[in-house]
Order: structure tokens, then sequence, then C-alpha cells
């Protein structure tokens, strides 16, 4: 599985599939996450005891994602036109990122506390092999 999908800042706006065109949409984006949690569901091993908290994890998680898809396709609806607007972007998708991850870390964080030591070393090197997001100008993308 990879993890990458699991913060909402993996939504690049310059993604096809985030901004709902050529095929991709939000909806295949739920999807996807629908399949990445199944997919660390399974991989944890969670037991019907870490169901609630698992439960709670993924509602925070579709809840981040749904708030960053809604930025992402407005400001696909209104492209930057210069530097500057560029930049404000990145602020507004960064801001929206931190604001995600806060609401999702306590939730993780009681996850994490009701698994198993051998659960827990499974999320390490799941989380672990995440790369590191951050949002950048197209120009210095390429």
């Amino acid at each position: 599985m990879s993890a990458s999908a699991l913060t909402p800042a993996q939504i690049d706006r310059d993604e096809p599939a985030s901004r709902g065109q050529h095929g991709g949409s939000a909806d295949s984006l739920q999807q996807q996450i629908e399949i990445q949690l199944h997919e660390l569901r399974r991989e944890l091993k969670i037991t019907v005891e870490q169901e609630p908290q698992f439960d709670f994890f993924a509602e925070v998680l579709r809840s981040n994602v749904e708030m960053m898809s809604t930025v992402v396709r407005r400001q696909a609806e209104e492209p930057t036109t210069n530097a500057m607007d560029d930049l404000k972007a990145i602020g507004e998708l960064a801001e929206l990122q931190q604001r995600g991850l806060q609401k999702l870390i306590p939730a993780f964080q009681t996850l994490y506390a009701s698994l198993t030591d051998q659960q827990k070393q499974i999320a390490d090197k799941i989380f672990r092999r995440r790369p590191s997001p951050s949002p950048q100008p197209r120009a210095l993308q390429k």
C-alpha cells in the first residue's frame, strides 16, 4: 500500500484526477482513499475492538480529503494569473493541509495507542514510506 494518499497534501493542484479533468474526478479520488483505507485496515489487521478508533481516523481523513478537493477544484476553475496569485494559492493549500493535520494527528494518535506492538511496527513502516509533501509553484515542479 502506498500511504502517500493518506494526507490531503498528496492532492496536487496540478494533478488531473484532483481537478476532474482527463477522466479523473472527485469520486475517483474518494475511491482511491477508500481503497487505501481498506488496505491499511487489512495491513494493520484491525481488530473488532480497534474498529471505532480506525473508523474515526478514516472519517477525519475523508473529511480532510473532501475539504482539500473542494479548494483544489476551485483553484483549478480560477487559475492564477501571476506569480503572486500562484504563491497565495499554494499558501492556501498549505494552511488547509496544516488544519487537516491538526485534526488527523489526534485521530491517528488514538488509533495508534490502541494498536499492539506488532501493529505499531507495521504502521511505522507504512508511514515512513510516505514522501514528505511540499506544495511548490508549477515552475519549480519540473
